[in-house]
């Protein structure tokens, strides 16, 4: 927890992360742990925002994800890039990424947008119609990759 400590997470964090290694849990669930207080009890709205505003930024950052789509009790769970954010302030290798988009897929990410601008200009041009072919089935043959790749992301933040 030292570690932890000295790492990006303030101290509310620290606890939520604590609470949600053990398993998935709501937010009220969430203040019943960690403040000791029930719906209904003094401080429980205010402590009740805290930990919704800290999961709402650990949620931006890809450290939290709710698969509960409607209602207002969803679960939250810790997310790959979280345990791989964990172990590694531990020094432990997981293998894991540690950013939400690895260096290969802002590659292909970047030369799908640039086949694509190719193609639009080449397309204007009725010099090169060979070109312009070829770099509009080079720009759908890596947006597929780059679909792909984006999904699998997603996966794993989630």
């Amino acid at each position: 927890m030292k570690e932890l400590a000295k790492s990006e997470l303030n101290l509310l964090q620290i606890e939520i992360v604590e609470e949600l290694l053990s398993g998935r849990r709501t937010i009220a669930e969430l203040v019943e742990a960690i403040y000791s207080l029930r719906r209904g009890e003094a401080g429980y709205g205010t402590q009740y925002s805290r930990v919704r505003r800290e999961i709402l930024r650990m949620e931006s950052e890809g450290l939290v994800v709710s698969k509960g789509l409607f209602g207002r009790q969803r679960p939250y769970a810790l997310t790959q890039l979280a345990v791989a954010k964990l172990t590694s302030i531990q020094g432990v290798e997981t293998g894991l990424c540690l950013s939400v988009f690895p260096r290969i897929d802002l590659a292909v990410y970047g030369v799908v947008l640039a086949l694509g601008a190719a193609a639009v200009v080449l397309a204007g041009k009725e010099t090169a119609p060979v070109l312009s072919m070829l770099a509009t089935l080079l720009f759908v043959f890596t947006a597929g990759i780059a679909v792909t790749r984006f999904i699998q992301t997603l996966r794993r933040v989630t």
